[in-house]
């Protein structure tokens, strides 16, 4: 029985974003440019400038456990015009709560929105050779398609490649 509770307590719910969510999603934002591995920014992004990207998004999905806020996802098209088919997402999850299956929820349901808006693949452009989501990213059947050498400087000034991802959806 106490299994029980523990497992309803924790569980992830996938909902929309909403601005009552904005201040958390800073939080892990600028959390992760602080650790200086994975995303590009050097400096922290004013709560502003955060508000504008998820307003210019095709969808934001909020990853939540007991009614807070642990991660997040954009959706948005690759590039525009001819290529505006393929899909792009960011991910970003709490330190606190990485590696307990999280990220891959996060992927999983963005390949089904990505789905639902028409997109007929998903691209990432940047993924830092030592993340961890790289391991999400093949179980779910993406493939590597390129590699840019010393592609990304992380926070101890050391070069480390980027990956490029492709999934058919």
């Amino acid at each position: 029985m106490e299994a029980n509770i523990l497992k309803r307590t924790n569980t992830i719910s996938i909902k929309k974003y909403t601005a009552d969510d904005l201040y958390i999603i800073v939080d892990i934002w600028n959390e992760i440019i602080d650790e200086g591995n994975s995303f590009h920014w050097i400096e922290h992004l004013p709560e502003g400038k955060i508000e504008y990207i998820l307003s210019t998004q095709t969808e934001v999905y909020c990853a939540y456990i007991n009614k807070i806020v642990v991660g997040f996802y954009l959706l948005h098209p690759n590039s525009s015009g001819r290529c505006a088919h393929i899909a792009n997402a960011l991910y970003a999850v709490k330190s606190d709560h990485r590696h307990k299956g999280i990220g891959k929820k996060l992927v999983e349901h963005s390949l089904e929105i990505a789905k639902k808006h028409n997109f007929k693949g998903m691209q990432y452009n940047s993924v830092i050779e030592s993340n961890y989501s790289i391991r999400i990213y093949e179980k779910l059947g993406f493939e590597r398609v390129g590699i840019i050498k010393n592609g990304f400087q992380n926070k101890s000034n050391e070069y480390q490649n980027i990956i490029i991802f492709y999934k058919q959806l």
